[in-house]
């Protein structure tokens, strides 16, 4: 029959060949030793490696990506007010990075891309579309949804590392 044990080490799973009756010395091939040994080195270099995690500059590189169809978009057509922009750009490295160590870090960079997108469109005057009721500005209620989008993006992060 053979019984497996561990000895120290990552990979040293040891069979053993022992015989029926109790009390006897274990019989252990040194070139069975070896044959196993090496097919566990085979099994270790095998395993899988995971998948990597979101980091926070492939993320903000795609929030950028976004911020530059958000410009494109609105030189294209400056009497559009383009309302999604700045409430994607802090909530996408939120949801990506909510289960990364720095998704605060993602959250305040989508903010900034935010802020960098709209001081270009006013500077370039592509924020000529109208404005939602309450605001009196597009610049104001880009503003406005920007924090706002903000705030809810560190409260996804917030919640998230609290349930962990």
């Amino acid at each position: 029959m053979f019984v497996s044990s561990r000895r120290s080490g990552p990979s040293s799973l040891l069979l053993e060949q022992r015989s029926g009756t109790p009390g006897k010395p274990s019989i252990v091939s040194s070139t069975t030793d070896l044959v196993l040994m090496e097919h566990i080195g085979r099994f270790d270099r095998m395993t899988t490696t995971t998948a990597p995690a979101n980091s926070v500059r492939s993320v903000l590189g795609w929030t950028a990506a976004i911020a530059v169809v958000w410009i494109v978009a609105s030189a294209l057509r400056p009497e559009t007010t383009l309302h999604l922009g700045p409430i994607l750009l802090p909530l996408m490295p939120a949801f990506l990075l909510r289960n990364e160590d720095n998704a605060y870090l993602g959250v305040l960079g989508g903010t900034a891309i935010g802020i960098g997108v709209l001081v270009i469109l006013q500077v370039s005057g592509n924020l000529d579309g109208p404005a939602l009721e309450p605001f009196t500005s597009v610049l104001v209620e880009s503003f406005v949804l920007l924090a706002a989008a903000a705030a809810a993006g560190f409260g996804i992060v917030w919640l998230t590392e609290r349930s962990r």
